[in-house]
């Protein structure tokens, strides 16, 4: 299952970028909102050494 990318993800890198970095995935927290239901934050490498 692939994950779901928030639209201001997109606005920096493309979908295949997004997905690159999630398959390297460094740091991740969970953010928590009492409005909102759990979201990840991942943090990966792109294949060019590039910090996503």
């Amino acid at each position: 299952m692939e994950p779901e990318i928030h639209p201001n993800a997109l606005k920096h890198l493309s979908r295949g970028e997004v997905l690159q970095a999630w398959g390297s995935v460094t740091k991740s927290i969970m953010r928590q909102s009492p409005q909102e239901p759990p979201r990840w934050l991942m943090v990966g490498w792109l294949t060019g050494g590039t910090l996503s």
